[in-house]
Protein backbone atom coordinates (compact mmCIF):
# COMPACT_ATOMS: atom_id res chain seq x y z
CA UNK A 1 0.00 0.00 0.00
CA UNK A 2 1.39 3.41 -0.97
CA UNK A 3 0.81 6.51 1.14
CA UNK A 4 1.30 10.06 0.00
CA UNK A 5 3.15 12.55 2.15
CA UNK A 6 -0.08 14.49 2.60
CA UNK A 7 -1.88 11.44 3.95
CA UNK A 8 0.98 10.64 6.33
CA UNK A 9 1.10 14.26 7.49
CA UNK A 10 -2.66 14.22 8.09
CA UNK A 11 -2.39 11.02 10.14
CA UNK A 12 0.46 12.47 12.18
CA UNK A 13 -1.50 15.68 12.77
CA UNK A 14 -4.49 13.63 13.90
CA UNK A 15 -2.31 11.78 16.40
CA UNK A 16 -0.87 15.04 17.70
CA UNK A 17 -4.37 16.48 18.18
CA UNK A 18 -5.37 13.35 20.10
CA UNK A 19 -2.31 13.80 22.32
CA UNK A 20 -3.23 17.42 23.04
CA UNK A 21 -6.92 16.90 23.78
CA UNK A 22 -7.04 13.32 25.05
CA UNK A 23 -8.59 12.71 28.43
CA UNK A 24 -6.02 11.73 31.06
CA UNK A 25 -8.51 9.19 32.44
CA UNK A 26 -8.82 7.21 29.20
CA UNK A 27 -6.09 7.00 26.59
CA UNK A 28 -7.16 6.90 22.92
CA UNK A 29 -3.84 5.38 21.82
CA UNK A 30 -1.22 3.14 23.46
CA UNK A 31 1.75 5.08 24.83
CA UNK A 32 4.27 3.80 22.28
CA UNK A 33 1.99 3.89 19.23
CA UNK A 34 3.04 7.37 18.09
CA UNK A 35 6.72 6.48 18.40
CA UNK A 36 6.16 3.33 16.33
CA UNK A 37 4.21 5.33 13.73
CA UNK A 38 7.00 7.89 13.39
CA UNK A 39 9.57 5.10 13.07
CA UNK A 40 7.51 3.55 10.27
CA UNK A 41 7.37 6.95 8.49
CA UNK A 42 11.13 7.38 8.76
CA UNK A 43 11.71 3.86 7.39
CA UNK A 44 9.12 4.51 4.65
CA UNK A 45 7.31 1.40 5.80
CA UNK A 46 3.81 2.10 4.53
CA UNK A 47 2.41 -1.27 5.52
CA UNK A 48 3.36 -0.87 9.18
CA UNK A 49 2.22 2.77 9.23
CA UNK A 50 -1.15 1.79 7.74
CA UNK A 51 -1.63 -1.00 10.26
CA UNK A 52 -0.83 1.35 13.14
CA UNK A 53 -3.22 4.02 11.86
CA UNK A 54 -6.06 1.52 11.51
CA UNK A 55 -5.62 -0.03 14.96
Amino acid sequence: MRFSRARCARALLTCLIIILYDSPAGRACPDDEHRRLLEAFVKRDGETAAALMLH
